[in-house]
């Protein structure tokens, strides 16, 4: 009988749980001048067209190699039901300078006003950032979704893909084999 109850429990909750893909956080919104920026000083050229970016806290800043890092990011709750049903990709271009920081991450106000229906109030996040490949098969460094310069990187099929990867891990075993640096 206990059994029976702890099954019917399992399946009730694991129906109505929702699945995370990546980490969860803060965010909050900063507010201009945006510039200078600790990972692109006065340079115009830093910020995305799509003026979708962000300032990270301690934890995600890495010692200033979060600077350029790509984060798909959705709003999952807050005060107020503030969350849209959007999903946006964000640039790294600062450090939260505040002490202590109001949050994970500080997104610019078009960045909040994209995924959030309150502007100025915390609200909670899901974040994950891209993955970056980098190989001699591939003459540039490839994002899924972005290059570094926020152009569209052109579509491979997935077996491209995998192929690549593959003669790729190879490669890395070879140069191992040979202490190839």
């Amino acid at each position: 009988m206990g059994r029976l109850v702890l099954t019917i429990l399992v399946a009730l909750t694991s129906s109505t749980a929702s699945v995370v893909y990546g980490d969860i956080g803060t965010a909050t919104s900063y507010h201009p001048p945006y510039i200078p920026t600790r990972c692109y000083g006065n340079r115009q050229d830093q910020f995305p067209p799509s003026k979708l970016f962000v300032a990270v806290s301690e934890g995600l800043w890495d010692n200033g190699a979060a600077c350029g890092r790509r984060y798909r990011l959705r709003c999952l709750s807050g005060a107020n039901r503030p969350c849209k049903q959007q999903t946006i990709e964000v640039k790294v271009v600062d450090f939260c300078t505040k002490a202590p920081c109001p949050s994970t991450i500080q997104l610019s106000t078009d960045a909040f006003a994209a995924i959030s229906n309150h502007n100025g109030r915390k609200i909670n996040v899901e974040y994950t950032q891209y993955v970056l490949f980098s190989s001699s098969f591939y003459r540039s460094k490839i994002y899924f979704g972005f290059n570094n310069d926020d152009t569209a990187v052109p579509s491979l099929t997935f077996n491209e893909l995998l192929q690549d990867l593959s003669r790729y891990y190879r490669q890395l075993q070879i140069c191992h084999a040979n202490f190839c640096m």
